[in-house]
């Protein structure tokens, strides 16, 4: 019976040490904060990749001040247009192009993989956008990171 008794308590250590801790969700995003008073009053963001065309990010955010875009998996550049929307009814767009490295995170071989990132370079137009500057270049999981300020021009 003792026997017995030791390994049931080994089988059930062993059955609540398999749990998986696996992210619900392995995309990750960076975080743009915006950190001037603007004229903008809405901003959409289209982007430009080689692997899916343009798509639509962001759509008619009003009176931005802050914002979180994905990140592409695999390219080395990404391509972001930056259509905003002033309060005087013009329209500016922006190029904003992010270079970055790539690399392939696991948190378990049970668990799907992931791919992290490290910002190196932001460049921009400057209609709208006066400048936009890399805070944090790691990203990850870690959604309280500002990755980006970016500042709008005070246009009337």
């Amino acid at each position: 019976m003792r026997k017995f008794l030791g390994f049931i308590i080994a089988v059930l250590a062993l059955v609540g040490c398999s749990t998986l801790d696996c992210p619900l969700n392995n995309s990750v995003y960076t975080y743009y904060k915006v950190m001037s008073d603007s004229t903008v009053d809405t901003l959409s963001v289209i982007s430009f990749r080689h692997t899916d065309n343009e798509g639509m990010l962001l759509n008619k955010l009003a009176a931005p001040d802050s914002l979180q875009l994905p990140i592409s998996y695999t390219g080395d550049k990404d391509i972001l247009y930056f259509v905003s929307k002033m309060k005087s009814g013009t329209k500016m767009i922006d190029t904003v192009v992010i270079t970055k490295s790539n690399f392939d995170h696991f948190e378990s071989v049970d668990c799907s993989p992931s791919v992290f990132h490290k910002l190196i370079d932001v460049t921009t137009t400057h209609h709208a956008i006066d400048s936009i500057v890399i805070n944090h270049r790691d990203v990850d999981y870690d959604y309280s990171k500002k990755h980006f300020s970016i500042y709008f021009r005070h246009l009337h």
